[in-house]
């Protein structure tokens, strides 16, 4: 990581907010500021990734930045290309209100709405609480293990079911491009 922008860098920061400053609607830029070999938490890193962030949130004005802090190590890079995937989705308010309307008809927990090649989270209604707040980064890993594994048996997932005493999930096909999660407290429902 180095300790100043580079010349390149900051080139590639200006050029794109001269494209940008004529467009009417709103925009934002993400940058990801990813570390290999050094902790997240590491003072040195907190203290470059802070400058960088200054850095980069001058260089950009007048245009809105976000920055992420993130490692191969844990969820932080997930969690970041979820918030951009978000972002870039179309109405994601109508979405997410669909998905409350259709969580509440089948009195679903949560909902959630999946891109399928990568697991990442488009949008999600949460009708109950959960301890588990990296419940999605474990939920993608694991289901792309699942997958990994069914496409070295040459086969295809296109959906799961798992059931105990204290909830049903159900994994499917909702559109060309995503997966629809739900999940229930009470198992003994069928879908």
């Amino acid at each position: 990581l180095p300790l100043k922008c580079s010349r390149s860098n900051i080139s590639r920061v200006q050029a794109v907010r001269k494209l940008l400053r004529f467009k009417e609607s709103p925009i934002s830029i993400s940058r990801n500021c990813h570390v290999v070999d050094v902790s997240k938490t590491s003072v040195v890193y907190i203290q470059v990734f802070g400058e960088r962030q200054d850095d980069l949130t001058k260089l950009s004005k007048p245009l809105e930045i976000t920055c992420f802090r993130t490692s191969i190590w844990d969820e932080t890079l997930y969690k970041a290309w979820s918030s951009i995937v978000y972002k870039l989705v179309p109405n994601v308010q109508q979405l997410e209100a669909s998905l409350e309307k259709f969580g509440a008809i089948i009195d679903a927990d949560e909902v959630l709405l999946f891109e399928k090649a990568t697991f990442l989270v488009i949008s999600h209604c949460q009708r109950k609480a959960h301890k588990d707040v990296h419940r999605f980064e474990k939920l993608s890993n694991f289901i792309k293990q699942f997958k990994l594994s069914c496409s070295k048996l040459g086969t295809h997932f296109s959906s799961m079911e798992i059931l105990n005493s204290n909830f049903a999930a159900y994994i499917d096909d909702f559109t060309a491009n995503t997966y629809v999660l739900v999940v229930l407290s009470d198992s003994s429902v069928c879908m």
